[in-house]
């Protein structure tokens, strides 16, 4: 007797699909690096306060923080002579500042407007701009482990919004490239990626994920023994020395082993 949660992974493995071609590779996309055009003056100098020298040339002021630029005395410039300040006639320079703020502390401001652009693309229906913009700031050093974990964490909330399994397990690998998921999280992503790997029948890249999964839990008793499940379906001989290791981990937790188990040890 098949125990129900190996025998769901078999049924994933065993389901016919239908051939699919030109399907973008989630492994190969999670390594990707897109270039996008960023709202680079925000890190830049506010706008310099310029005046008009007689000509339509606007040139930097010669004294600060406020300066007559006239090649004759000040005494003319009396009320009503067109000349005083906020005269509907004069120039008026003004300052121009963007700033960008998460609710999540460990976001800063560079990323939190990136993450607004690409909320903005979302609102606009540019889905494509705003992955674009995920995975750019998920793929870039300059950003900290939080920041880049927070972009991928948006890039799976599309792919879930879009049913789209390729793009969740992008987003999956691209968070756990950060190192900065909480422990059970991570873990909760390495099974999810198991999963998402046996739904697109790719049973080698399935055990190489569990493998994964079980070095970051030993004592993980499910995860080993749908290891080796998958092992004895390949032919691999270390399938039945996975299933002692996930029936002493029951034991270790002082929980019946299922039968079907023990039949695998017994084949």
């Amino acid at each position: 007797m098949a125990y129900p949660i190996i025998a769901a992974l078999l049924s994933l493995v065993a389901q016919p699909q239908e051939p699919v071609t030109d399907q973008p590779d989630p492994v190969a996309e999670a390594e990707e690096k897109p270039i996008i055009v960023t709202a680079s003056n925000r890190k830049a100098e506010s706008e310099r306060q310029t005046i008009v020298l007689g000509s339509k040339i606007p040139r930097k002021p010669a004294l600060k923080p406020y300066n007559i630029a006239t090649s004759t005395g000040i005494g003319g410039l009396t009320p009503g002579s067109g000349m005083e300040p906020l005269s509907g006639q004069n120039h008026v320079g003004k300052r121009k500042s963007v700033t960008c703020a998460s609710d999540d502390p460990a976001v800063g401001e560079e990323a939190s407007c990136l993450l607004i652009d690409a909320q903005s693309a979302l609102q606009e229906n540019d889905k494509a701009h705003a992955v674009a913009i995920y995975r750019f700031l998920n793929a870039s050093e300059d950003f900290s482990g939080s920041e880049r974990l927070a972009a991928a964490q948006k890039l799976f909330v599309i792919g879930q919004a879009e049913a789209d399994p390729l793009l969740r397990e992008e987003a999956l690998l691209r968070m756990l490239k950060t190192g900065a998921m909480p422990d059970q999280e991570a873990q909760g992503a390495r099974r999810s990626l198991v999963t998402l790997a046996l739904q697109r029948d790719n049973v080698e890249l399935a055990v190489a994920r569990l493998r994964d999964v079980v070095a970051a839990d030993p004592q993980d008793a499910q995860s080993l023994a749908n290891l080796a499940i998958l092992l004895r379906q390949e032919g691999q001989p270390d399938a039945s020395e996975y299933m002692l290791r996930a029936i002493a981990a029951k034991k270790a937790e002082g929980q019946a082993i299922p039968s079907g188990w023990a039949e695998f040890i017994a084949r």
